[in-house]
């Protein structure tokens, strides 16, 4: 939020850091927002900034995936430094002044625990619309992930779409139609000389084939790498 640092990690997770505390915009104990507080303030107002981004959007008929407040439960991010129901009310603070105040109507919205215990910061399944987590393999490990991908269905249910919303290595996608576990997409990290790229992934119904789709062969979709 509005701060002197522009940084997300905390103190002792990377060398730019914020200090900032958003539960200092809560009435004391609980965990009702103090509209008048002067961080509040602060909060609301980068929303607004962030939702008349996606309005831009949004007038020009397009639509995007919103994943706010990432990796919640991890004690690297100013957002997940208190209890889970402190980040579920700032979660569902950011999606209802978006939706229900500002307008906003072209988001897909994803929640991304960081593993699937967190269910205690679980904001509500009417604000989000995929379920998502990030894991890092080491190298070469091309792993489907499908314990990560069935705990989230037994500690959050079936309702939602799965994601693996950063990952390293790329998940073997014969190993995830094999083991039950077919990401919706996943969203490798490599090195930046190499450039993030986001990959689909679907299983073809009625069929033993699985598919997946780059970005960047997806009609409409530019390359932004340089030199490409």
């Amino acid at each position: 939020p509005s701060d002197s640092v522009m940084a997300f990690y905390v103190k002792g997770a990377n060398e730019n850091y914020t200090t900032f505390d958003f539960t200092d915009a809560f009435v004391s104990g609980t965990t009702s927002w103090d509209t008048l507080s002067a961080t509040y303030k602060a909060i609301v107002s980068d929303i607004d900034e962030v939702a008349a981004l996606f309005l831009d959007l949004q007038n020009d008929g397009i639509a995007a995936i919103f994943r706010p407040i990432h990796e919640s439960g991890g004690a690297w991010f100013w957002w997940s430094t208190h209890t889970g129901a402190q980040f579920a009310a700032l979660y569902r603070l950011i999606y209802e002044r978006m939706v229900f105040d500002n307008g906003v109507k072209n988001l897909i919205w994803v929640f991304n625990p960081q593993d699937a215990a967190k269910t205690g910061w679980n904001p509500g399944e009417t604000h989000y619309d995929i379920l998502s987590i990030d894991i890092y393999n080491n190298a070469d490990d091309h792993s489907s992930n499908y314990a990560a991908f069935n705990g989230l269905k037994d500690n959050f249910g079936v309702t939602k779409i799965l994601a693996l919303s950063e990952n390293g290595p790329i998940p073997d996608v014969t190993k995830m139609q094999d083991e039950g576990a077919v990401w919706s997409w996943f969203a490798a990290e490599f090195p930046h000389d190499l450039h993030s790229f986001l990959v689909l992934t679907h299983l073809v119904r009625g069929g033993e084939q699985s598919e997946h789709s780059f970005l960047h062969k997806i009609v409409g979709f530019k390359r932004s790498a340089k030199g490409t």
